[in-house]
Protein backbone atom coordinates (compact mmCIF):
# COMPACT_ATOMS: atom_id res chain seq x y z
CA UNK A 1 0.00 0.00 0.00
CA UNK A 2 1.35 3.60 -1.10
CA UNK A 3 1.94 6.12 1.77
CA UNK A 4 -0.65 8.67 2.24
CA UNK A 5 0.82 12.22 1.22
CA UNK A 6 0.91 15.32 3.38
CA UNK A 7 2.35 19.04 2.35
CA UNK A 8 2.70 21.15 5.60
CA UNK A 9 3.32 24.73 6.19
CA UNK A 10 3.04 26.96 8.89
CA UNK A 11 3.92 30.93 8.75
CA UNK A 12 3.32 34.38 11.33
CA UNK A 13 0.33 36.69 10.77
CA UNK A 14 2.18 40.33 9.84
CA UNK A 15 5.38 40.64 8.97
CA UNK A 16 7.45 40.16 11.97
CA UNK A 17 8.98 37.37 13.67
CA UNK A 18 7.80 36.89 16.70
CA UNK A 19 4.30 37.62 15.71
CA UNK A 20 2.50 39.74 18.12
CA UNK A 21 -0.43 38.45 15.64
CA UNK A 22 0.16 34.87 15.68
CA UNK A 23 0.77 32.70 13.17
CA UNK A 24 -1.24 30.28 10.45
CA UNK A 25 -0.72 26.96 9.10
CA UNK A 26 -1.84 24.53 6.37
CA UNK A 27 -2.30 21.01 5.32
CA UNK A 28 -2.54 19.71 1.68
CA UNK A 29 -3.42 15.95 1.60
CA UNK A 30 -2.99 13.70 -1.95
CA UNK A 31 -6.15 11.70 -2.20
CA UNK A 32 -5.21 8.08 -2.25
CA UNK A 33 -5.27 6.54 -5.47
CA UNK A 34 -5.25 9.66 -7.20
CA UNK A 35 -2.94 12.61 -8.76
CA UNK A 36 -4.98 15.22 -7.10
CA UNK A 37 -5.13 16.80 -3.50
CA UNK A 38 -6.83 19.29 -1.58
CA UNK A 39 -6.28 21.33 1.19
CA UNK A 40 -7.64 20.04 4.22
CA UNK A 41 -6.71 22.02 6.62
CA UNK A 42 -6.35 25.85 7.29
CA UNK A 43 -5.96 27.85 11.06
CA UNK A 44 -4.86 30.49 12.95
CA UNK A 45 -4.26 31.12 16.18
CA UNK A 46 -3.12 34.12 18.68
CA UNK A 47 -1.56 31.69 21.27
CA UNK A 48 1.76 31.05 19.60
CA UNK A 49 3.85 33.46 17.89
CA UNK A 50 7.35 32.06 16.02
CA UNK A 51 7.37 30.53 12.79
CA UNK A 52 8.69 27.30 13.89
CA UNK A 53 6.06 27.18 16.54
CA UNK A 54 3.38 27.48 13.41
CA UNK A 55 5.51 24.34 11.31
CA UNK A 56 5.10 22.33 14.20
CA UNK A 57 1.41 23.01 14.40
CA UNK A 58 0.96 22.36 10.57
CA UNK A 59 2.67 18.69 11.26
CA UNK A 60 0.36 18.35 14.14
CA UNK A 61 -2.22 19.61 12.26
CA UNK A 62 -1.61 16.21 9.35
CA UNK A 63 -0.88 14.29 11.97
CA UNK A 64 -4.27 14.74 13.55
CA UNK A 65 -6.03 14.21 10.40
CA UNK A 66 -4.46 10.89 10.00
CA UNK A 67 -5.36 9.78 12.87
CA UNK A 68 -8.32 10.60 12.29
CA UNK A 69 -8.65 9.08 8.76
CA UNK A 70 -5.57 6.57 7.54
CA UNK A 71 -5.06 4.59 10.78
CA UNK A 72 -2.44 2.24 9.90
CA UNK A 73 -1.07 3.67 6.64
CA UNK A 74 2.40 4.62 6.43
CA UNK A 75 2.58 8.46 6.04
CA UNK A 76 5.11 10.62 4.11
CA UNK A 77 4.71 14.29 5.60
CA UNK A 78 6.35 17.35 3.73
CA UNK A 79 7.78 20.43 4.78
CA UNK A 80 9.92 23.29 3.68
CA UNK A 81 11.21 23.70 7.15
CA UNK A 82 14.53 22.03 7.45
CA UNK A 83 14.28 22.44 11.76
CA UNK A 84 11.15 20.48 11.48
CA UNK A 85 12.75 17.62 9.57
CA UNK A 86 15.78 17.58 11.52
CA UNK A 87 13.87 17.99 15.09
CA UNK A 88 11.35 15.50 14.02
CA UNK A 89 13.86 12.60 12.82
CA UNK A 90 15.78 13.19 16.27
CA UNK A 91 19.13 14.26 14.29
CA UNK A 92 19.02 18.10 16.10
CA UNK A 93 18.21 19.36 19.48
CA UNK A 94 14.65 21.75 20.48
CA UNK A 95 16.10 23.93 22.56
CA UNK A 96 13.31 25.60 22.92
CA UNK A 97 10.38 24.19 25.59
CA UNK A 98 7.27 24.95 23.44
CA UNK A 99 9.07 23.58 20.35
CA UNK A 100 10.42 20.75 22.96
CA UNK A 101 6.42 20.08 23.57
CA UNK A 102 5.25 20.58 19.94
CA UNK A 103 7.99 17.76 19.08
CA UNK A 104 6.56 15.07 21.83
CA UNK A 105 3.00 15.61 20.88
CA UNK A 106 3.71 15.01 16.92
CA UNK A 107 5.91 11.95 17.88
CA UNK A 108 3.25 10.55 20.21
CA UNK A 109 1.09 10.99 17.37
CA UNK A 110 3.09 9.15 14.47
CA UNK A 111 4.37 6.60 17.08
CA UNK A 112 1.01 4.12 16.00
CA UNK A 113 1.78 4.41 12.25
CA UNK A 114 3.95 1.84 10.55
CA UNK A 115 5.93 4.59 8.90
CA UNK A 116 6.30 8.34 9.24
CA UNK A 117 8.69 10.27 7.45
CA UNK A 118 8.75 13.57 7.44
CA UNK A 119 10.84 14.83 4.85
CA UNK A 120 12.23 18.49 3.50
CA UNK A 121 11.00 20.14 0.39
CA UNK A 122 11.33 23.24 -1.35
CA UNK A 123 9.65 26.44 -0.63
CA UNK A 124 7.76 26.83 -4.21
CA UNK A 125 6.42 22.71 -3.74
CA UNK A 126 4.69 24.76 -0.81
CA UNK A 127 3.75 27.29 -2.28
CA UNK A 128 1.94 25.33 -5.54
CA UNK A 129 0.40 23.06 -3.18
CA UNK A 130 -0.63 25.43 -0.37
CA UNK A 131 -0.65 28.80 -2.10
CA UNK A 132 1.18 30.33 0.24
Amino acid sequence: MKPIKFWVDGGMLGGHNPSPEGVFWSVYRLRPGSYGGVVIHREESAEYHTNNEAEWLALRAALRFATMHHKGHRLRIYSDSKLIVKQFSGKWNSNLLRLRRLRFDCQELAAPFPECIVKWRPRSEMVKRLGH
